[in-house]
């Protein structure tokens, strides 16, 4: 029963997360590739803006499930349950994970080092680093790995959850010891990430 229950929570959790992403980050990205502009100077603004835009969805699409999360605990009183990954859970965990994506994205912007664009003998300002994505220049900054899993979500996400069956099914997870479980994670990230 529980085994049900969470295949369609965790799909319905993917899912959502899925029209998020495409929400707060892609179509940002779509809405900038409509100008088609050739300056450098033109490309870094744009990126900036991206950027804006994007933190701006990130803040708000978290803003709206942590208050979604707050009526359905506490007007409605339906409690977080992850074995039977009801709404409420869903809900919990994409808060959690969008208040992550935003708090990572408030960190590279704090931290954005001006050493990113620098000043040519021809006066224009160029990117350093940066990739072409469907028209526009957008920061290289995220690790392959990173890259990878993006690149192949569902089937991460599928050897990941097959992979916590198998830990949950032959350890005893309440007993093993602190160095026990640390092996076991450690076995478990790089299982997932040579799978990516």
């Amino acid at each position: 029963r529980e085994g049900i229950l969470g295949c369609i929570g965790y799909t319905c959790l993917f899912v959502i997360s899925e029209v998020i992403a495409k929400l707060c980050i892609w179509s940002s990205l779509q809405n900038d590739t409509t100008t088609n502009e050739s300056t450098e100077e033109k490309k870094i603004e744009n990126e900036k803006k991206y950027g804006h835009l994007v933190g701006t969805k990130l803040f708000t699409a978290s803003f709206i499930l942590w208050c979604i999360l707050f009526f359905l605990e506490y007007i409605l009183h339906i409690p977080t349950s992850r074995r039977s990954t009801n709404a409420t859970f869903v809900v919990w965990a994409l808060a959690q994970n969008v208040l992550g994506l935003f708090l990572t994205w408030l960190a590279f912007f704090l931290c954005e080092e001006e050493g990113n664009i620098e000043k040519h003998d021809d006066g224009k300002y160029r990117s350093k680093e940066s990739i072409s994505k469907t028209n526009v220049s957008v920061s290289s900054s995220s690790p392959m790995i990173f890259e990878a899993a993006n690149h192949h979500g569902m089937t991460i996400f599928i050897i990941a959850n097959l992979l916590t069956g198998v830990v949950n099914l032959s350890i005893n997870t309440l007993e093993v010891s602190d160095g026990c479980a640390v092996i076991v994670i450690l076995a478990y990230l790089v299982s997932v990430g040579s799978t990516a």
